[in-house]
Formats: structure tokens, C-alpha cells, sequence
């Protein structure tokens, strides 16, 4: 599981908006960074974030799938993230709370958890090829 909180660290700036189109454009790049761009007034509006809109899909996808091909987490260099199994259950009573994901970061339920949180994620700014596949 990757949380918001998370993802809202992995920024899509104007450095890297820059570097993605300058390395070799195309039509598939440019929309890329104009929806990337599209959202970012959004989330400043919204959520305050200003240097640029969050990669939550892009993270989720990418943990996930490294975690399904049994790649561990790691607290080492670049672009790498990190990650704790633990026990997690939804929130199903009434009221605002209701749909939110319960975490036991703190280790109160003894056992093995079965769910592996991204608890930290490490955004360094990779050559454009590395960013997008486009081929």
C-alpha cells in the first residue's frame, strides 16, 4: 500500500517537466507534462502543493509492481523506497472516519502483518528515458 502522504513527497517540478521534454520530445511527452501541469493548479489551489503535482499513480505502480516481483524495500540510494509489513484494516463503523485505512505502524497486533506499507520514498531526478517509456 502507498499512501497520499507519501506520494505527495514525489513531486512531478519544472525541473523535471524541463528534463523530460528537452532529453527527446514527443507528442507522448508533451501530454505527459501538460497533464501533469493541468493538475498542478489543483493541487496548489487545493492542497497548497506548489512546486508541482504529486506522482501518486506513478509511485503506487511502480511500488507495486517491484513488490510483486518480490523486490525488496530498501533505505539505499536513489529512487529507492521503503517499506514495513504490518497488520492494516478499513475503517467500516459510520461517521467521517469511515473508509480510512488503519495502519498498526506501532506493532500493537503480535504476528506478521500482511500488508507492506511504503513508509518512505527516496525522488532523485533520473535521465528523461528512465521517466517515461515511450518507445
Amino acid at each position: 500500500m502507498v499512501p497520499l502522504d507519501l506520494t505527495h513527497s514525489a513531486l512531478l517540478t519544472t525541473e523535471i517537466q524541463d528534463r523530460i521534454l528537452t532529453d527527446r520530445p514527443t507528442q507522448f511527452r508533451q501530454m505527459w507534462v501538460d497533464l501533469g501541469r493541468f493538475v498542478a493548479h489543483r493541487y496548489a489551489n487545493v492542497f497548497g502543493i506548489t512546486e508541482g503535482p504529486p506522482l501518486h499513480d506513478v509511485c503506487a505502480v511502480h511500488i507495486a509492481s517491484l513488490i510483486g516481483q518480490g523486490l525488496a524495500s530498501s533505505t539505499t540510494d536513489e529512487g529507492r523506497w521503503r517499506g514495513k509489513r504490518m497488520h492494516c484494516q478499513v475503517e467500516i463503523g459510520d461517521g467521517r472516519t469511515r473508509g480510512q485505512t488503519i495502519c498498526d505502524i506501532w506493532n500493537y497486533v503480535e504476528g506478521d502483518g500482511k500488508i507492506i506499507l511504503a513508509t518512505g520514498i527516496e525522488v532523485y531526478l533520473a535521465r528523461p528515458s528512465e521517466l517515461i517509456a515511450d518507445k
